[in-house]
């Protein structure tokens, strides 16, 4: 018991630091929403106008250390072949996760973290 009681203590008498602010709405994350509908109806316009011209995308399941990513013309590149090609593309917030957007003190830098579902149906192959 005495045990427990002072490992509570310690835990309390940590200092805590804030190291920014996260919020559960912001510009930042309708823009994250802006950018999935667009790639999800492969709007070219829109992903050229949201998308900054060193964006990159890169694949998190990848096992490729070397991995680059795609850059901005990849990216559009995919949300045209992608819509054209699958019959059914959805991305839904993973409830009951919500995203977040995190900005750090110092730097000036602004993450939105979502966490996403996906859901693809693809089109099937007509044989000859």
């Amino acid at each position: 018991m005495i045990l427990l009681l002072l490992f509570g203590l310690n835990l309390s008498a940590q200092k805590k630091d804030k190291n920014g602010t996260i919020y559960k709405t912001h510009p930042g994350i309708d823009l994250v929403y802006q950018y999935q509908q667009a790639f999800v109806s492969g709007d070219e316009a829109t992903l050229t106008k949201i998308l900054a011209d060193d964006a990159k995308s890169i694949n998190a399941l990848s096992s490729n250390k070397d991995d680059k990513g795609s850059d901005k013309s990849k990216i559009i590149g995919n949300a045209k072949t992608w819509s054209e090609n699958i019959d059914y593309l959805r991305i839904t917030d993973d409830k009951p996760a919500h995203p977040d957007a995190i900005e750090y003190k110092g730097g000036g830098q602004l993450w939105v973290q979502t966490w996403g579902k996906y859901m693809v149906f693809k089109k099937r192959q007509e044989s000859n």
